[in-house]
């Protein structure tokens, strides 16, 4: 609801960890305390019912998806667990506008490439859909929750249209350029992938920002 700030501090000192704070200002209280110098928490963000933080933990600078219950003690890492199974790298989550899809870069495949999934009840994910262009900027959610921006490797500017569905289907598939995470089929997913313009050349990813 944009009324607190969660931040991560990074100081290589005792206080180091996962802060929250009043938009307004005031005293940041640490809700998690960073496990070793090598660990990392980026890109935190609060599920839509309050009470858990989807986030990427980097190891090393390797990342996974995870979720971080809110409430106990700050050193207690039985509060946070990995989102994904398998061995793969993820990052880079971005949960939309109501709450419902995160998407997040990844490379099981080999390559970084863009994934969607369902946030479900309890901060369960849905099995990811990839998104099969690589990716070279970090995706991001237009205000309508639905439309994903990615910039590819060719920093050319492509657009997702992402539906839930009541149904289980398989994902639409258009110029082979979606497919779902691991050939199997996701749960309630459609995405249909499209170049904005193939002239279209991105500096930053801050020029398509949702």
């Amino acid at each position: 609801d944009g009324r607190k700030l969660v931040y991560f501090r990074n100081a290589g000192d005792e206080r180091d960890g996962l802060y929250v704070q009043d938009a307004e200002g005031g005293t940041a209280q640490r809700i998690f305390k960073r496990e070793a110098s090598n660990v990392d928490y980026v890109n935190a963000a609060w599920l839509h019912d309050g009470s858990a933080l989807l986030l990427a933990r980097r190891v090393n600078g390797a990342g996974r998806l995870a979720l971080l219950r809110l409430g106990g003690a700050e050193g207690d890492t039985t509060r946070l667990t990995n989102l994904l199974p398998g061995d793969g790298h993820s990052d880079q989550p971005r949960i939309n506008a109501d709450g419902r899809l995160v998407a997040f870069t990844g490379d099981e495949t080999g390559e970084v490439l863009g994934y969607v999934a369902e946030i479900r009840p309890g901060g369960k994910l849905g099995r990811p859909v990839a998104v099969r262009t690589s990716v070279g900027s970090p995706p991001r959610w237009a205000a309508d929750g639905r439309t994903l921006y990615i910039e590819d490797s060719r920093h050319r500017l492509m657009r997702a249209d992402v539906a839930l569905t009541p149904e289980l289907p398989t994902p639409l598939i258009t110029g082979a350029v979606v497919s779902p995470c691991g050939g199997a089929t996701p749960s309630a997913m459609i995405v249909n992938v499209s170049i904005v313009s193939p002239a279209m050349f991105l500096n930053s990813p801050r020029a398509f920002r949702g």
